[in-house]
Parts: structure tokens; sequence; C-alpha cells
């Protein structure tokens, strides 16, 4: 009895299997595409928008992009033991306190902030060339150093004593003529 048991079950199962493998039979003179429902056709349909909805719909998904976008290049701060860390595109930064402030202060133009050749500088429209933080940052420095040694201020570089074009504290950057410089760099 026991095999006729499972004789009977495997039956059912194969009936079952076919019966819900086929397709059911519609009896109809249409052709078969008319009498099959698409999954879209039975969802509610949306109406269509009209054109000031259009607009506004439009301007609500270029405002969101407008702000990712200027997410992306508003630079975040973190305070640091003796500093603070500033992110910016991707690139840390570090300031002393003093540097956090002038950034803060005189230097943060979102609009202009940018990094070039992995300097932190601002692209002044008003000036052709860009001011670069360090090199502001240390301005009075540089006036100092330039009039105790009778030079212009086009002779000078302020150096970054750790080679780390991103670490801008103070104890970090030196003023020197640009000859020394190039020979600390070989060049």
């Amino acid at each position: 009895m026991g095999w006729f048991t499972l004789m009977l079950l495997a039956i059912l199962i194969w009936l079952l299997y076919r019966l819900y493998k086929k397709e059911p039979k519609i009896y109809t003179d249409k052709p078969k595409e008319d009498y099959i429902i698409s999954e879209t056709s039975s969802e509610k349909r949306k109406p269509k928008k009209t054109k000031i909805e259009e607009l506004i719909s439009n301007t609500r998904k270029e405002r969101e992009h407008l702000i990712q976008e200027r997410e992306k290049i508003t630079p975040k701060f973190q305070e640091l033991g003796n500093g603070m860390m500033c992110i910016f595109k991707k690139k840390v930064f570090l300031f002393d306190q003093e540097g956090y402030e002038f950034f803060n202060d005189e230097f943060i133009i979102f609009d202009g902030l940018d990094i070039i050749e992995g300097y932190l500088v601002i692209n002044n429209p008003a000036n052709k060339f860009p001011l670069f933080f360090h090199r502001r940052f240390m301005r009075i420095d540089i006036e100092i150093f330039c009039e105790k040694n009778d030079l212009g201020e086009e002779d000078v570089i302020v150096h970054h004593i750790d080679f780390n074009k991103r670490n801008n504290r103070k104890e970090n950057l030196r003023i020197m003529l640009k000859k020394d410089h190039k020979k600390i760099h070989g060049r």
C-alpha cells in the first residue's frame, strides 16, 4: 500500500503542475492580443501634467541638483585638538585656529573657492590671478619680511615646511626667497 500512495501523490503533483502551468482557455472570436490584459493598463494611469506643473517639476529638479552641487563644493569643518580640519572637494586641509578664523573672515567666498595644483585658492574675477590661501594668510608676515630685507613681494615664496600643500598651519608656513625655495625642491 505504500507504493500505491506514492504513485497517487506523484500523479496529483503532476496534475497540479499541468493545471497551473497551462494558460487558461478563453473562448472568443477575438484575436489573442485583444483579450490579454497588460500590466500597465491595469495600473491607474496618472493624469498628464500641464505645462505649468511640468515647469514647476523641472524647476524643483534643477533646484535639487543645484543644492547637491553646492553641497559638494561647500567646505566642511571638523575640530581637531590643535586646530581645524577642512574637507573640500574630497581633499583635507589643515588650519590652526588663526588660519580657520582668517578663512571664515576673509577667504570664504564659495563661488570662487577652488583647488589649483593642490593649493586652496580663490579665483577672483576682479583679479586675473588666483589668490592662494597660504600666501594670503601670511601677507602681513610677507610685508614685514620684504621690508626688512628690502625685497619685493614677487621675490618671496611661502614654503610648506612638511612639503604638504594642504597643511596651512602657521607653524608649517615659512617665508623664503624664491631662489632658496628652488634649492629645497631641487628645481
